[in-house]
């Protein structure tokens, strides 16, 4: 309940009177919300802009201000005055603030002709009923001391807090047409190229933290490298991961271009270069890969392989551990010794074994169906004529 307004004017504390100070920030506002859709001062204001369309970065089209804010205050608001209400708080010296959210709790429920959203109203005032202040207040207002029959019978066998997001009609030929210009985009290498430029970019803030943490903080506040890639390390702990499947998989490769970006002509990963493309900074490159090999990158590595349940981090452990051998750096290959010998059950080597097999898998299926659609095309005329690549 403290955390619903998570930009507050006040420092927040679990005491009862700050826990009352938020309670009344939530009724002005869904007293401004109640009038703005009955009418009065608010309504002339907000009535400009509620035939608005606005873009938010989480949403994938645009979205009318009126829906947002009804979203905002059926699915988010409600709910917490709920978690209030479980809190059993002493209502003493409360009355009038009390008075006033029951009947601003009423007319949430009377304003909105979404049958979502009204159960979820009716849902909070009767759980408000049973606190006798409350109740008395409540009997003030018009509401239905019962749950009519058609919100009863609404949403059953499914969570009654579903969205309930009004969709507008729209015309979605402009986005299928942007989703497949996208979807041609990020196929060619050109772009395929930037995106890797401008994750390069961000990791050498990283390996330049040392300069810039002293100019921040004028020599008060200095990180080093080093104790940035250690964090990261820590961070892809299998036993106390603190990162979702997706960002684990952009944190190994970070430290995969730590050793890669010592490579000035190419941005592809080190399993894709040849000798001659890195050879002529394999100095620079010996000295990354032994600095990782040094912070535990290898057994994260040999870790992650044997017990993560994604392909995705499974892969980008593949191509560290690659960048990791590049040249046959001695140091990462006693490490890989050290790790083999010490794992008992072989659960290293069985999952790359795994991979493997579910990779061949892969490849044959894809090829049966290429085939088949080569075959397919080419049944009714001449030779079939199969490019193998």
């Amino acid at each position: 309940f403290l955390h619903v307004y998570l930009d507050s004017e006040f420092d927040m504390g679990e005491d009862a009177e700050q826990i009352w100070d938020v309670l009344n920030t939530m009724v002005n506002d869904s007293e401004e919300y109640v009038e703005s859709i009955q009418g009065g001062q608010t309504e002339g204001k907000l009535r400009e802009r509620d035939s608005r369309l606005i873009r938010m970065a989480t949403l994938k089209s645009k979205k009318n201000i009126k829906i947002l804010a009804q979203k905002y205050f059926y699915e988010a608001m409600i709910p917490a005055w709920d978690q209030f209400f479980q809190l059993k708080q002493s209502t003493e010296g409360k009355r009038r603030l009390i008075e006033r959210m029951a009947k601003v709790i009423v007319a949430l429920y009377n304003v909105t002709d979404n049958m979502k959203a009204k159960k979820a109203a009716f849902k909070l005032i009767d759980s408000c009923s049973k606190n006798e202040m409350i109740n008395e207040l409540l009997e003030l207002h018009d509401y239905p001391r019962d749950m009519p029959v058609e919100l009863a019978e609404l949403g059953r066998g499914a969570s009654s807090m579903g969205s309930f997001m009004i969709i507008q009609k729209e015309d979605k030929s402009e986005e299928r047409h942007l989703s497949a210009l996208l979807d041609g985009l990020t196929h060619k290498e050109s772009y395929q190229d930037s995106v890797e430029r401008e994750f390069e970019e961000m990791v050498s803030y990283i390996k330049e933290i040392k300069k810039r943490s002293a100019s921040a903080f004028n020599g008060y506040c200095t990180m080093e490298f080093p104790e940035i890639c250690k964090s990261i390390i820590n961070l892809l702990d299998i036993n106390d991961i603190n990162l979702d499947d997706t960002l684990a998989a952009m944190a190994l490769k970070s430290l995969r271009k730590v050793i890669e970006m010592e490579n000035l002509d190419k941005t592809t990963p080190a399993s894709e270069w040849d000798t001659d493309d890195w050879i002529q900074y394999e100095t620079q490159i010996v000295s990354k890969q032994n600095l990782l090999c040094e912070l535990g990158a290898v057994k994260l590595m040999c870790v992650l392989i044997s017990e993560s349940d994604c392909i995705d981090i499974k892969h980008e452990c593949v191509l560290v551990s690659t960048a990791l051998l590049l040249g046959g750096n001695r140091k990462t290959q006693n490490a890989f010794l050290e790790f083999s010998e010490n794992d008992t059950n072989n659960r290293f080597f069985a999952s790359i074994k795994v991979m493997l097999a579910d990779m061949y898998e892969r490849i044959r299926k894809n090829e049966a169906e290429r085939i088949a659609k080569i075959i397919d095309e080419n049944k009714h005329g001449g030779a079939v004529v199969i490019d193998a690549e």
